[in-house]
């Protein structure tokens, strides 16, 4: 089975990845600001080629344990890493590869800086009864030789559309202030992007207020 890069998995990088992807990111927050974090990406699967050049046999569709999302994170005090695993699923042009890595941690501080949370890092603290959450996503500027055409970027939006990042957070409590959308049970904010709109900003900074 091809193996995903782990640079792919991380925004900085997503316009060096060879095809598109779409990730989702849960947390959810206990009010000792322990929890745990759900990671899911799906790539587009293009086969490999054998030394003939014959594209190789499609892999079966069984877990397999992902080589690089969860040794980043297994040797940290306070964090475990609870399921890693890659799989293909989908069929013909529709196949992808699935890979999940959930993490349960004691403090989120202690993620920051470590895979794929190297440029998304997440604060979590405690201000009387009120409880903030923040997440910041950087990407690195890149440089333009000239004005991109309004028929270079249809193209584009043409090649990103369908995929989507999407992060949410579960808060202790009623959210009373977020830059995201609010969910049906007050504690769940989520916030997503299509790939392209996503992919266009250097800095993405998600906030969510919830109070006991």
């Amino acid at each position: 089975m091809r193996r995903i890069p782990l640079y792919a998995l991380t925004c900085a990088a997503l316009l060096a990845v060879a095809g598109c992807i779409t990730y989702e990111q849960h947390t959810k927050f206990d009010e000792d600001g322990s929890g745990r974090v759900v990671v899911d990406t799906w790539v587009d699967y293009f086969g490999e080629e054998g030394e003939d050049g014959e594209e190789a046999a499609a892999a079966e569709p069984e877990l397999e344990i992902s080589e690089e999302m969860g040794p980043a994170f297994a040797s940290l005090e306070g964090v475990t890493v609870e399921e890693n695993w890659i799989k293909m699923e989908g069929e013909g042009e529709e196949r992808v590869e699935h890979t999940r890595l959930i993490l349960a941690f004691d403090d989120v501080d202690k993620l920051n800086g470590h895979g794929i949370f190297e440029d998304q890092a997440m604060t979590f603290e405690k201000k009387g009864k009120k409880f903030i959450f923040t997440q910041t996503i950087t990407h690195e500027a890149e440089e333009k030789e000239e004005e991109s055409s309004p028929e270079s970027e249809e193209l584009a939006r043409a090649l990103f559309e369908g995929y989507t990042f999407t992060y949410s957070v579960v808060m202790p409590g009623k959210i009373v202030e977020t830059n995201g959308t609010t969910g049906e049970d007050g504690r769940t904010v989520t916030w997503e992007w299509p790939l392209y709109e996503f992919t266009q900003q250097e800095e993405i900074v998600m906030t969510a207020t919830s109070k006991k």
